[in-house]
């Protein structure tokens, strides 16, 4: 399959009127890329931009942590692509709370854009099936992520 019959529709949406930064763009650019480089055709895929309230609930009730993070990846459910009679190119969410990030690029002495393009990568990782649970995975998906944004982005 050529660059030329891909295609790839990423939708930036906001949600409790959180304002959807213009250095998204440039991360759309870069996901599009990376789904390109890994071989993953005609992908739908949706980054949602959240407020720390939204975030903190959605990480309680999908993974039991009452609290705030950067990124959360929601694969979608086979059963209810078949439900909902929509095309198996629907890949899924990262969801994103900016104020996190913005906090994280500052205690890691990074631009914004720079922490923002890094957990969307790292979302779209999840995405891929990459998980970090222990040590030797936290370490594989680290090395991917450094990869597609340079070291300096685990310094």
């Amino acid at each position: 399959m050529s660059d030329d019959e891909i295609h790839y529709e990423i939708e930036l949406v906001s949600v409790d009127s959180e304002t959807i930064p213009i250095e998204a763009n440039e991360a759309v650019i870069l996901a599009k890329k990376i789904l390109t480089e890994v071989g993953q055709p005609d992908v739908m895929l949706s980054v949602v931009f959240v407020s720390k309230a939204v975030m903190r609930n959605m990480n309680h009730e999908h993974r039991g942590i009452d609290a705030v993070t950067d990124v959360l990846s929601f694969p979608i459910d086979q059963d209810w692509l078949d439900l909902a009679e929509v095309s198996p190119e629907n890949f899924g969410d990262v969801v994103i709370c900016q104020e996190v990030i913005k906090q994280n690029a500052e205690l890691a002495g990074l631009e914004f854009k720079v922490e923002l393009n890094h957990v969307i990568v790292h979302g779209l990782l999840h995405l891929l099936g990459h998980v970090h649970d222990d040590e030797r995975t936290e370490q594989l998906m680290s090395g991917i992520e450094e990869d597609w944004l340079g070291e300096r982005i685990h310094q």
